[in-house]
């Protein structure tokens, strides 16, 4: 799709949401940062490609051409050991990593003693110091799994980011684009399994794998959501979901979904959006290793 088109697809679903929205959002910052993102865009000259900076914003996920391991700020570049100054404690120790005999992995995401997996600060340095291990010794290929029944990632914690100041938000959200990177520069294929509900930064974690294996029902044998909902309230998608999702599936229908904030459902999911589905969620897991099993190269990101 020529970039004017989606240009022009972003600011039309723009104006009839922040007309439908802007009295009710909070917080106020929030909604200011999300409108001023999606309007201040730099038209290229040429078609927009899934790994190209579309916004303004700082807030959005790294290229595979990006330098593995660090990610630019305002002030320079980082390194993997530099920790914010939000995350205290790095004695957290790594999501579980089971090694199959074909050489494989899969990388549990990890729900605690909650009934879903969410996107949280404890999650995200969990997450961090995995790669550090999948570095040091990469399997053949490697499958993102969720631990509970009910979802791949749920979002984030949103009583934890509302909690943040300005600039804690800024550095997690920084963050959270660093480690996100750090997997499609992996030395092996990465595909996400999804089985229940993969909202907001579960989206965004998929979507920079290489690819995703989808069951169109859960475990319930009911439909799931899978999509950015982050504009329903007054946020805005800070870890390259707004550009991925784009690269995936129709751009009109990613800019609409994702200026509207509305989910799709894992029965009705749009063209593109997962490599493959099975009807079950029970299969997921497995069609997710047979998928990267057959994987010989990396997506290509144009």
């Amino acid at each position: 799709m020529p970039a004017s088109r989606v240009l022009c697809c972003w600011k039309t679903a723009v104006e009839r949401w922040s007309k439908q929205t802007a009295n009710t959002l909070k917080p106020a910052r929030m909604q200011h940062q999300w409108r001023r993102s999606l309007l201040e865009t730099a038209l290229p000259s040429r078609p927009i490609r899934p790994d190209q900076t579309l916004f303004s914003t700082p807030l959005i996920g790294l290229p595979r051409s990006v330098e593995p391991h660090r990610f630019r700020t305002s002030t320079g570049l980082r390194g993997p050991s530099e920790r914010p100054h939000f995350m205290t404690d790095t004695t957290l120790a790594p999501l579980k990593i089971d090694r199959r005999a074909d050489g494989g992995a899969i990388l549990w995401l990890d729900a605690g003693e909650r009934p879903l997996v969410v996107m949280d600060a404890e999650l995200l340095s969990r997450l961090d110091a995995a790669l550090d291990l999948l570095e040091a010794d990469t399997p053949a290929w490697l499958v993102l799994a969720s631990s509970t029944d009910r979802s791949f990632v749920a979002g984030a914690d949103l009583a934890e980011i509302n909690s943040m100041s300005d600039d804690t938000l800024t550095s997690y959200m920084e963050e959270g684009q660093r480690v996100f990177g750090r997997l499609p520069n992996l030395a092996c294929p990465v595909v996400a399994a999804i089985g229940g509900a993969a909202l907001g930064g579960g989206l965004e974690l998929a979507l920079h794998c290489d690819a995703i294996v989808a069951s169109t029902h859960g475990r319930t044998g009911k439909a799931y959501p899978i999509g950015l909902p982050e504009a329903g309230l007054g946020l805005c998608p800070a870890w390259g979901g707004t550009q991925l999702l784009a690269g995936r599936i129709d751009p009109a229908i990613a800019v609409q979904a994702t200026a509207e904030g509305r989910p799709f459902k894992s029965d009705a999911m749009p063209e593109g959006l997962a490599d493959c589905t099975v009807a079950d969620a029970a299969d997921v897991l497995e069609q997710a290793c047979v998928q990267g099993a057959g994987m010989t190269s990396r997506r290509p990101i144009d």
